[in-house]
């Protein structure tokens, strides 16, 4: 197992992968990306965890516009929660400095949120806590296509 982990951190980051260099052929892993070839289409993986902090999510969001120039896909914990009705009752839905960040991020890789997109009215939740006695929960755990 040791030999398939790597983890990138920084700026208050991570980026983790479970992959092994050169496992694949014309794969190329830099920086937290995975790019990988597949029926002569080159695809760039990234896997995130955002800071919890909203400047450095922002500022996060902001460094991840240089890697969306080609068919991108990002999953992870993005620790935002992209629309209203993504949070629950007993959360704020307020003003989050990294949200503009998020959305110009989407728009420069042209993404979609894979999961948005196949249930456009539905509410479910990825983030479940109970705080004081009061269930929070929002969706704040992402695929982006």
């Amino acid at each position: 197992m040791r030999k398939l982990w790597r983890s990138y951190k920084g700026g208050g980051y991570q980026w983790c992968r479970l992959i092994k260099r050169r496992m694949w052929p014309g794969t190329s892993i830099a920086d937290g990306t995975l790019d990988v070839v597949c029926d002569g289409q080159r695809i760039r993986l990234i896997s995130i965890h955002a800071p919890n902090d909203g400047s450095a999510r922002r500022d996060f969001f902001m460094s991840l516009e240089k890697w969306c120039t080609q068919a991108t896909i990002i999953i992870g914990d993005w620790n935002v929660v992209m629309e209203r009705r993504d949070a629950g009752v007993n959360n704020k839905y307020g003003n989050d400095v990294s949200r503009k960040a998020m959305w110009n991020l989407m728009s420069v890789g042209k993404l979609v949120d894979v999961w948005r997109t196949l249930h456009p009215n539905m509410t479910a939740f990825s983030r479940r806590q109970v705080i004081l006695g009061k269930m929070k929960q929002s969706r704040i755990d992402f695929l982006a296509v």
